[in-house]
Formats: structure tokens, sequence, C-alpha cells
């Protein structure tokens, strides 16, 4: 399954001003003994948001807020490295252009989005573009816009009774057959079967 959550940096700095000193290093497969429980309970977090997302419950932003902040402070206190001193201008650099991209496709995905276009938001070639997005996010830019349309898709699928090649469009799908394939790549069934 694929989770993407976006969270403001400005709440994040009301609540630990010195947030964009820290780098977090959690990778299961780097986790010592001692810290795999903290591990276990972070999955667990993100396990009830899920359940509650998909329960559709009364109270789901509230449950989710509540558990992103449990979640990240878990991060800061048994992951965090203070990194202030070491942290070069150029990742600080490249960290806001990554927030710049996410942040351009939220609040555009659902409208026609080019190569062109985001590259030149952040003044680069298209080819090297490119290569920064996959270098930093680990797939590529393509990939991500429409995991960002396909979770907005299953949002709508859920909460509305629209056709699904209706919400396809809304969302900022043009091919069908891409979209089927990147929704049953995330989800592991079909639209439809989203809806039984």
């Amino acid at each position: 399954m694929f989770l993407c959550i976006h969270i403001d940096k400005k709440s994040l700095e009301w609540y630990f001003p010195k947030i964009q000193d820290y780098q977090i290093h959690c990778c299961p497969d780097s986790i010592s003994d001692d810290s795999f429980p903290v591990y276990l309970e972070m999955c667990g977090c993100l396990k009830r948001i899920t359940e509650s997302y998909i329960t559709n419950s009364p109270a789901f932003l509230l449950e989710s807020e509540g558990l992103i902040l449990e979640i990240l402070s878990k991060l800061i206190l048994n992951f965090a490295v203070d990194s202030a001193p070491l942290l070069k201008d150029t990742n600080k650099l490249n960290m806001n252009r990554i927030r710049e991209v996410i942040g351009y496709v939220e609040t555009h995905f659902s409208e026609p989005i080019s190569l062109q276009d985001i590259s030149d938001l952040l003044g680069f070639r298209k080819e090297y573009f490119c290569r920064f997005f996959k270098k930093n996010m680990g797939i590529s830019f393509l990939q991500y816009v429409n995991q960002v349309r396909a979770a907005h898709v299953y949002q709508d699928l859920i909460n509305t009774d629209e056709p699904v090649s209706f919400l396809m469009e809304k969302n900022g799908f043009t091919n069908q057959k891409l979209f089927h394939h990147t929704f049953k790549t995330l989800y592991g069934c079909t639209p439809s079967q989203i809806r039984k």
C-alpha cells in the first residue's frame, strides 16, 4: 500500500521549532534490536490511520492527526540525528525544492502537468530534473504524479457515487489504461472492486 502523508512545515515548527535541523534515519533493515519495538509501534499507528480512513470513521481527521504527531515524536526521539552543523546548504536547498514540487503537484494534480512545467518551476533542464527527482524520491516524477492522482480517485470512490470514468478525468488522468495500471499497482484491485 502507498501511504503519502503531507505535513505542513509551519505546523511542525510550532510543535518543534528546530525540526529542519534533524535528519531521520529509519529503514527496517538497519534498525537496532533496541529500537525495533518503537518501529513496530509506529507501524501500528500507520495501520490505525489506514483502518480509520478505510472505515470512514467520523473522527478520522482528529485520530489521524494525533497518530501522525505520535509517529513524528517517535521518529525524532528514536531515529533522528541533529545535523544542523553537518547539513550543507545544498541539501537544504534540495529538500526545499522537493517540498516545492510536492506542493505544486498537490495543488495541480487534476490539471495537465508536464515535465517542462515542473522543470521551469525549479529552473532545471528536463533531463536534470528527472534525475534530481528520482534520486530524492526513489520514483520518477510521472509515477509520483500518477500515485497522487490515484490516491485522490480512491478517496472519491469511497466518498461519492460518481462513475469511475468521471473520477479518473476529474483527478487528472487522460489515459484509461495508465489509470487502471497505476490503480491496481497501488491498491492490488480495480476501482470497481473498491466500490463493492
